[in-house]
């Protein structure tokens, strides 16, 4: 017969490592599995730091540039244009895409500055 605390104690093993499951499954790791890059632990949590500080829409931003102009799509990639997007204050998808237009050299569309009337005294 075996003691309950052991049945228990296999129990909440077995849950938490259910639930780390669940935690780790984001869109941008699903991303990087179907280019078949697979995370060590150090880059685990780089990639969620990454997200925490980016968002999530960023991070998957770049993984699809990355999937589109890497010849071999490799993590050290992504975490070169990560940290470039976190240097320059990069916060937005709208930001990331001007960026990367920008870094692959493509014309860049600014919108023009309103045009403000001066007015003299006596007009």
């Amino acid at each position: 017969m075996v003691p309950k605390w052991i049945h228990r104690l296999g129990q909440d093993r077995l849950g938490k490592s259910k639930d780390s499951l669940i935690q780790t499954t984001s869109p941008a790791e699903a991303k990087l599995k179907n280019l078949h890059i697979e995370l060590n632990p150090t880059q685990q949590q780089l990639l969620v730091d990454y997200i925490g500080d980016l968002s999530s829409d960023v991070v998957c931003f770049a993984i699809d540039s990355m999937a589109r102009y890497a010849d071999k799509p490799r993590f050290n990639y992504l975490d070169r244009i990560l940290s470039r997007y976190r240097q320059s204050g990069i916060r937005t998808r709208q930001q990331a895409q001007a960026d990367d237009a920008l870094y692959q050299g493509k014309p860049v569309q600014n919108k023009p500055d309103p045009v403000i009337p001066i007015y003299r005294l006596g007009e």
